[in-house]
């Protein structure tokens, strides 16, 4: 009987001692597996932070590309935002706002740089000037080129434009003045009929509305260094006059010849031709009497 217990007592105790043994190898396994796991993950994480890092630098690569090539005035402004819509539907992308506010300052001022260019299409130097002289000092250096060129041209355009004008005019001096009442400028040619070549070109502000300078063809008469005039209460330096009461002249000036009312490039006077006053100095020294003087 003692025999027996001891027996059926080993025979627990074997089982007990593989039990444990066969859980504590499950248990050592699972661990295992576990760190296996977790090592896993930690290299699927590592790997997708990998290819979402390359995603990033691809998209960044990207826009640079398309940046440069609007800069280089390769692709347009529009084509530039929808190949940039379509990076913005990616989670890699997000744009730069402050890169963005420089792209449409730049895209401004080529915008005025086209609208100058249509004006001078049309025939509106005067306008396309303007729109120039806005952007010159701020427009892209890719632009700076095209901007100086499309001057060039006008300014060409406008000069032949002008002696075509008054080819068929005669003056009985090498001089003849012409005020173009459209672009408020009085420009000087020197030569003879049918060869006049343009010498300079003043900026001036001729009648008002109700009060608008004469137009016609008329001749230099006389010319003074002053006058006042008690009705308007205003007189002027250097003035040369072309027909009745009409004259050339400087700004309008009070008794103590002080300028006081600089206006120049739109109707502003009551009916002479305003220069500014280096300019009318050089008219009254270098226009003789008995020049052209053509109105229109």
């Amino acid at each position: 009987m003692k025999r027996h217990n001891k027996l059926t007592s080993g025979v627990i105790l074997i089982c007990f001692i593989f039990t444990a043994g066969f859980f504590y190898n499950k248990n050592v396994q699972a661990r295992k597996l576990t760190n296996e796991w977790k090592t896993a993950l930690q290299y699927n994480n590592h790997d997708d932070e990998i290819v979402n890092e390359k995603s990033v630098n691809l998209t960044k690569e990207q826009y640079e590309s398309l940046k440069s090539s609007y800069l280089a005035d390769s692709i347009t402004y529009d084509e530039f935002n929808s190949k940039v819509d379509a990076l913005k539907g990616l989670d890699s992308f997000n744009e730069d706002k402050n890169e963005r506010q420089a792209i449409e300052k730049i895209e401004s001022f080529r915008s005025t740089y086209r609208r100058a260019q249509a004006s001078a299409s049309d025939k509106d130097y005067k306008g396309a000037l303007e729109a120039l002289k806005k952007i010159e000092n701020s427009i892209d250096a890719v632009y700076k080129d095209k901007l100086n060129n499309l001057k060039t041209e006008i300014d060409d355009l406008v000069l032949k434009e002008r002696e075509n004008a008054v080819s068929a005019i005669s003056s009985k001096t090498s001089f003849l003045v012409w005020v173009d009442i459209h672009t408020q400028s009085t420009n000087v040619f020197t030569g003879s009929k049918g060869n006049w070549k343009l010498m300079h070109s003043f900026l001036s502000s001729t009648g008002q509305t109700g009060k608008e300078t004469p137009k016609g063809t008329y001749t230099i008469k006389d010319k003074g260094k002053w006058f006042f005039s008690e009705k308007y209460q205003q007189g002027a330096e250097y003035w040369v006059r072309f027909k009745g009461n009409y004259l050339f002249h400087s700004l309008p000036m009070n008794q103590n010849k002080k300028v006081v009312d600089s206006t120049l490039g739109e109707p502003a006077s009551h009916g002479c031709v305003r220069l500014s006053v280096d300019d009318a100095a050089w008219f009254y020294n270098n226009i003789p009497t008995r020049t052209t003087v053509y109105v229109k």
